[in-house]
This record gives structure tokens, C-alpha cells and sequence, in this order.
């Protein structure tokens, strides 16, 4: 694992069809993960690894208001998970931000739509999810609660 080898990775996933503003990757972010706990965990898991799973999934109030957001009807939220490991019992779902500012506000920010995300993914691979947010640009992963009603 090295920046050169991760550019070369994001141009090939670039040609196929994924990451549109691969040019302004920071690189040394992306390796600082992978060298992580958590992304050393993702890579002794790799054949369960993927990227951009789509996802459609039907949410009810309840689960809107566990997100912390406010709803008074279902909804359907459709959405890709940057990254899924996704085991024979749990899956861990990351997200990866680009935020370099206040963490606190990011949270406040993206915790909503990783835990939708968690319970959409949980819903549909019927089993647990492990959630995570990662901020490239501060090198801090954040594990996200996941609620259910």
C-alpha cells in the first residue's frame, strides 16, 4: 500500500465508472485509513469487501425520528454506501467525509445519514451493522451508534 499504488487504484475505479473527482483525492488520507486499525480490519476481510453498494429502502417515522431527523410519513430513501464489509453476522458500514472543520458539526451533519444508511443495509442483508464515519482530512474514524425503534 503506497499513494502511488491507491492513485493507480482510484484511476482504474475511475474509468469504471466510479469517482468522478478522483484528480483531488488526497492520497496520503486515503493510506493514513488503510494503515488504520479499522482499515487494516476492512483488509484481512476483503472478499467481503465492497464499494458503492446502491441501496433502496423503505423507512418508516419511526426509524426517520431514530436518525434524528423529523418525519410524519414513510419515506424511501435511495443511497450508495462508500464502503461496506459485509460478514456472515454483521456488516460494517464507512463512510468517508472530507470535512476538515469542526468535527462536533460533521457529526451532527452525517450521523443521520450513516445510521439510514445502517438501517437500510441492515434490512436488507438481514443482519447487524457496525457504523463508521471517516474523516480523511483529520485521520479520525468516529463509530456511530446505530438505534433501532
Amino acid at each position: 500500500w503506497t499513494e502511488a499504488a491507491l492513485k493507480k487504484q482510484a484511476e482504474a475505479m475511475h474509468k469504471g465508472g466510479y469517482l468522478a473527482d478522483f484528480e483531488n483525492l488526497n492520497y496520503s488520507a486515503l493510506l493514513a485509513f488503510w494503515q488504520s486499525d479499522l482499515g487494516r480490519r476492512v483488509l484481512a476481510n476483503r472478499k467481503f469487501l465492497h464499494r458503492e453498494i446502491p441501496f433502496t429502502a423503505r423507512m418508516s417515522p419511526a426509524d426517520i425520528i431514530t436518525a434524528g431527523l423529523a418525519a410524519d410519513e414513510f419515506i424511501v430513501v435511495r443511497g450508495a454506501v462508500d464502503l461496506a464489509v459485509v460478514l456472515d453476522n454483521e456488516i460494517w458500514v464507512i463512510d468517508f467525509k472530507t470535512d476538515s472543520g469542526n468535527l462536533d458539526q460533521a457529526l451532527r451533519i452525517y450521523t443521520p445519514q450513516v445510521q439510514l444508511y445502517g438501517l437500510a443495509l441492515e434490512r436488507i442483508y438481514e443482519r447487524p451493522a457496525l457504523l463508521y464515519l471517516h474523516f480523511l482530512t483529520l485521520n479520525q474514524t468516529i463509530q456511530i451508534p446505530i438505534h433501532h425503534t
